[in-house]
């Protein structure tokens, strides 16, 4: 069975080297294995799936505590007015509600308490984003005050003392839905028995922030409607109001008067439209966007509500220098080569144009994907060609630049040579072509030594066991072919062969009549692990292992296959209650074949 099964690989090498020449002009077939896809039943049993969810509940309550935890450095950088800070923790905290989310998503928990927590928090996390761009919001309006001080602007100062207001009512609005939700937060982090000491002390940071800020808030008086009673005005303000290629520039102003609520605000620049954008339930607008195709240098910059125009702002942009790469592969049988490369500031350039220089010549134009990526095909009639690419547009903050110069030769129907020019190590005088063939020749030679040492093997092997007298006919037996044909008659091999196959069924029979079905599929899971435990790649103890890892890492050996078919119909009886006749007689069918296979393991 041996010879059968190494003969067998080898012409499988012979087939797979044929396989790679024809690969190079016939394209490879793909199959669905939508049909074949294995059924388990595991999920039947409703009980087993309910103590998976309570286990799972368990392990989640320290991924709960972590995000209680983490709601007390977060309020406390919103009143300490460390916004940057608090942005950064923000983004944690998000994503550690959003892992949280998953879990609960994929045990199928969507209608437990634990969703009930994920969704409070998210609104929790919403509340501190709110909380700290009206942070943001006031700092700007005392830049306006400032601003309109300096110009002895009265209408002006008017506005914001109107906006002022109306931001510290809506403070004061966030504040009570804050309370709520966290309240709902506490309640459900006691019912787990977690710890919410720092979710109780966030609230005490948010309530001292609120009071310092709308401690000076004045009562409206009923006849006076904010945004009704003022004069039509807008506002502009740039930070920073300098930058270079994709840096993020704030956009942000107030509009007040009548229909300054939800109102569309353009945004120009240099007299023409840049952006739009709409204000919210106080008149206030804020949009990043980044610096793009904008020339070098400085531009004016106003927002315009209607027949309303603010005050012209200025952005600063300052160039910066690029790098261009180039990479050329030719193709086998066509005078083809296939062109590639990255444009790259600090940051990658979008939407760039790249022009192909050959022989001092501009061929063609091609631009940057949103990565910076570009790629191009070009087709070289007979000759020899010097090829670079080129970016310049000065519609762009960004200084030129030029990829390296390949030189390339082209026969008329394929291409002979790619070599980059200034760099020996790139230089390469042979095709692709023959580069496979080369390696083609040596998988061949390779797969002839190795059959050459098999046979010589064989051969030797044959003599020997010509040597060795052999009994009569009416003791003649069937010798397995990796074992020594003294010892087998002697008694040894025969005795361990026998004593191994015959542990394995008393084993089973008798776990079966004592404990069951279950507990003797148990019996026979672990002793294949053990005899596989070798194959296992960095073993961990294998008992430590799931059936579906330790079929994972099995995954390429010969036996794989049967032993996934075991795995299968052992999780049936173990985990999902099948313990019938039918059931019985599959699993003892599979676990002959898979004995069979183990076995023929160690005669490789």
């Amino acid at each position: 069975m041996k010879s059968l099964r190494i003969s067998t690989a080898f012409l499988l090498l012979a087939i797979s080297t044929l396989v790679l020449v024809c690969m190079i002009s016939v394209p490879p077939v793909f199959y669905s294995l939508d049909q074949d896809i294995a059924k388990s039943g595991f999920h039947n049993n409703i009980d087993t799936e309910k103590r998976v969810v309570i286990n799972s509940s368990t392990d989640m309550l320290s991924v709960m505590q972590d995000i209680l935890d983490y709601s007390g450095p977060i309020a406390l950088n919103i009143r300490m007015q460390d916004l940057e800070s608090s942005r950064n923790d923000l983004d944690q905290y998000a994503k550690k509600y959003r892992n949280l989310n998953s879990l609960v998503i994929n045990l199928e928990m969507n209608d437990s308490e634990v969703q009930d927590f994920v969704n409070n928090t998210k609104l929790q996390d919403d509340l501190y984003r709110e909380l700290m761009n009206s942070s943001y919001s006031l700092d700007e309006l005392k830049r306006l005050e400032f601003r309109y001080r300096d110009k002895k602007d009265s209408v002006g100062l008017t506005t914001i003392a109107y906006q002022g207001q109306a931001l510290k009512k809506k403070i004061q609005s966030i504040r009570d839905r804050y309370h709520t939700v966290n309240q709902n937060i506490i309640n459900q982090s006691i019912s787990y028995e977690l710890d919410p000491t720092k979710t109780q002390k966030a609230r005490e940071d948010i309530d001292r922030f609120v009071d310092e800020i709308t401690k000076d808030i004045k009562e409206e008086k009923p006849e006076v409607v904010p945004n009704l009673n003022i004069a039509r005005k807008i506002s502009l303000i740039i930070s920073p109001d300098h930058g270079v290629y994709r840096d993020l520039i704030m956009y942000s102003g107030f509009a007040s008067g009548n229909g300054a609520n939800n109102a569309n605000v353009s945004i120009w620049l240099d007299n023409k439209t840049y952006f739009n954008t709409t204000t919210n339930d106080i008149g206030e607008y804020r949009q990043k966007i980044e610096i793009g195709r904008i020339q070098e240098g400085t531009h004016n910059v106003s927002a315009h509500w209607g027949s309303m125009n603010s005050e012209e702002m200025n952005l600063t942009v300052t160039s910066v220098n690029s790098s261009l790469t180039l990479n050329i592969t030719g193709e086998l049988f066509q005078p083809v080569i296939h062109t590639s490369g990255l444009l790259m500031t600090n940051r990658s350039v979008q939407s760039a144009p790249i022009r192909f220089i050959v022989n001092n010549q501009t061929w063609n134009e091609t631009r940057t994907d949103n990565y910076g990526n570009y790629s191009l095909n070009l087709t070289l009639p007979e000759g020899k060609y010097l090829i670079h690419t080129l970016f310049s547009d000065r519609s762009f903050p960004i200084n030129p630049s030029v990829s390296p110069t390949y030189e390339v030769i082209s026969s008329g129907t394929g291409i002979i040579s790619i070599r980059l020019l200034g760099n020996s190590v790139n230089n390469y005088d042979d095709s692709t072509e023959q580069l496979l063939k080369i390696s083609i020749g040596f998988i061949v030679l390779f797969s002839l030594g190795i059959l050459f040492w098999h046979l010589k093997r064989k051969s030797q092997s044959r003599t020997h066991i010509q040597e060795v007298p052999l009994p009569d006919k009416k003791d003649s037996v069937i010798i397995p072919d990796d074992i020594d044909v003294q010892e087998f008659f002697n008694g040894n091999i025969e005795d361990t062969i026998t004593q191994k196959e015959e542990l394995l069924l008393s084993g089973y029979t008798e776990k079966l009549k004592v404990s069951g079905l279950s507990e003797a599929a148990r019996y026979v899971y672990i002793y294949f692990i053990e005899k596989i435990a070798g194959d296992l790649q960095n073993p961990p103890p294998p008992l430590t292992l799931t059936p579906r890892e330790v079929i994972q890492k099995i995954r390429r050996y010969h036996y794989s296959g049967i032993f996934t078919l075991f795995v299968s119909q052992y999780e049936r009886i173990r985990y999902g209650g099948k313990n019938d006749k039918k059931e019985q007689t599959a699993f003892e069918t599979l676990m002959n074949e898979t004995d069979s296979n183990l076995s023929e393991k160690h005669e490789d």
